[in-house]
């Protein structure tokens, strides 16, 4: 399995947490929906790499943001994030 499809298994981890298991506000769980729904576009996007490199910088400092807020009371989504966040890392982007 190369990055690409695992960090889709990731992202597909973080919808499920949002959508069974994560005990979060409304607007956090809107906020790490949003982003999840955006990695993907970048994902599916075929345009230039720096287009694509611009969007994910936003997203990733997202990411790193929430990942913070959630370490203490939502351990298994803060691991979650911390993945995605990596394998963008690990993919250039």
């Amino acid at each position: 399995m190369d990055t690409t499809d695992r960090l889709r298994n990731e992202i597909d981890t973080l919808q499920s947490l949002l959508e069974n298991d994560a005990p979060l506000s409304e607007d956090a769980k809107q906020t790490l929906a949003d982003i999840a729904r955006d990695i993907q576009l970048v994902l599916q996007q075929e345009n230039s790499v720096s287009s694509q490199t611009t969007d994910v910088q936003g997203i990733r400092e997202r990411l790193r943001g929430w990942m913070v807020d959630f370490e203490v009371e939502h351990p298994v989504l803060a691991n979650t994030l911390t993945r995605v966040n990596d394998l963008l890392s690990s993919i250039g982007i």
